[in-house]
This record gives C-alpha cells, structure tokens and sequence, in this order.
C-alpha cells in the first residue's frame, strides 16, 4: 500500500480537460513616473545617511543591505510587462509554467475595483498560502461562472491584507 501511494506522487501532473484560458500580466505594471523614482531614491538614500550618522560604526552596514535591497527590487522589477499564459483545467490550473493541482486548492476570491483587478486562489499549503493571478480583460462573473465547471467555490469573506494594499497604494 505504501509503494502504491509513493509511486503516485512520482507522477507528472494529469490535467485533464482545458476548461479555459487567458492572458495576463504576471503582476500589476504599475506606472511610475520620474517623482516616484526621485521619492524612492531619495528614501533609500535618506534612510542609509541616517543609518550612518545614527550609528557610525553600524551604520554602514545597514545602508549597504538598504541599498541591496533597493538594487534587488529594481533587478526583479525590471521588466514588468510581460504577459503569463494561465490554463484552468478540470484537475487543476497553471500560471506561466507553474502547476497548481486542483487538490491542493481551496478556493478562489478577488481583489477587484478602478486599480486593481486580481483573482486570488486560495491554496492549502502553508508553504504558499495564496496564488494571485491578474484577470486580464475579464471581470468576476466570467471567472465565478468558469470556476464552477472545477468546482472551486468561491472565498468571498477574504479580504486583501494591509501589506498588499500598501504594496498597491506606493506603487511597488
């Protein structure tokens, strides 16, 4: 019995039925004009001048990995347009190559208003709790009718955190 259940996860994910599909932004390419640079540069650059005359010894320290930090969200941010194709099938769904299998998926709920419109599904491992997918040129109707051909209900008392609604309002 437990070779049969180890041979099983040894398997390649079986997707079965395309269900639907659609093209989206991997995330929001937020516009940011020459004052969000300068407000953003002059924050880093500000917060590791204070580091160092706060602590002379430390300080460096601190404003080196504060400007790791800017460098590395500026590389990872880079290109920020670039379109995933996502695949709902009946065993599961898939964004930009990563598979998401119908099982290890709770259920779904949106973050949907004039800037933002987001499909987030809601995953049963710990290691990564949620997967948020941009809707493209779709509204909600169209996915809560598409979802139910997989039968994944609907979250609708989840709400977006105040981390992603910072993320949102400072353009990051």
């Amino acid at each position: 019995m437990e070779n049969s259940s180890a041979a099983s996860k040894n398997v390649p994910f079986q997707p079965g039925e395309k269900l639907f599909e659609w093209r989206a932004f991997d995330y929001h390419p937020h516009e940011r004009g020459w004052i969000w640079i300068g407000l953003f540069s002059l924050v880093i650059f500000g917060g590791g001048l204070w580091a160092i005359i706060d602590d002379p010894q430390w300080g460096w320290t601190t404003a080196t990995v504060l400007f790791l930090a800017a460098a590395l969200y500026f590389w990872s941010h880079r290109k920020g347009s670039e379109e995933q194709d996502i695949e709902v099938f009946s065993n599961g769904v898939v964004a930009g190559g990563r598979v998401f299998p119908r099982e290890q998926i709770e259920g779904y709920w949106f973050v949907y208003d004039r800037t933002v419109s987001v499909v987030n599904l809601e995953l049963k491992s710990r290691a990564q709790p949620r997967v948020t997918l941009q809707m493209g040129e779709h509204g909600p109707d169209f996915f809560r009718q598409n979802f139910r051909q997989m039968e994944i209900s609907e979250l609708p008392d989840k709400k977006e955190s105040l981390t992603d609604l910072w993320i949102r309002a400072l353009k990051l």
